[in-house]
């Protein structure tokens, strides 16, 4: 599995993960798992979108999304990641539909070396957003006035 400590820029990111090494390294945590055959239409992909989650798998897809800008960051992530996402289809394909972080996710996070952790602990705080509170309307709006009205 690749390994990197330091942080790099979307685009390196891209070029030393290209989809070569993203199979290479899909193939390996599949053959821990005997399941290389299980994921025929399996799809790796780089989804610029996503903004705090490290990853996401779409069962019915068969794809593994991958968020480049935090795994830019903290490239030391990437097996996990990986590994976490892939877990996902591969209890889906082997029972059905399952929890997502179930018994069957958590078996094979362990045969796969990993800890079942289900959040990530990478630094995504520069990737939040600060919410936005529309403006009351209507019946909200009355209830307001009337009570700084009442006050």
């Amino acid at each position: 599995m690749v390994q990197r400590t330091q942080g790099l820029s979307v685009d390196q990111l891209k070029l030393s993960f290209d989809s070569e090494v993203l199979f290479a390294a899909a193939a390996e945590v599949l053959s821990r798992w005997d399941a290389v055959d299980e994921l025929p239409n399996l799809k790796i992909v780089w989804n610029g979108r996503l903004r705090t989650s490290g990853g996401r798998a779409l069962l019915r897809q068969q794809q593994v999304e991958l968020n480049p800008r935090l795994i830019a960051q903290n490239p030391q992530y990437f097996s996990m990641v990986l590994i976490h996402e892939l877990a996902h289809l591969i209890a889906t394909a082997r029972h059905g539909r399952v929890k997502p972080h179930g018994r069957e996710w958590q078996q094979l996070m362990i045969a796969a070396g990993e800890s079942p952790t289900v959040r990530h602990s990478m630094d995504a705080s520069a990737f939040y957003s600060p919410r936005r509170r529309r403006a009351p309307s209507g019946i909200k709006l009355l209830r307001r006035i009337f009570k700084s009205m009442i006050k």
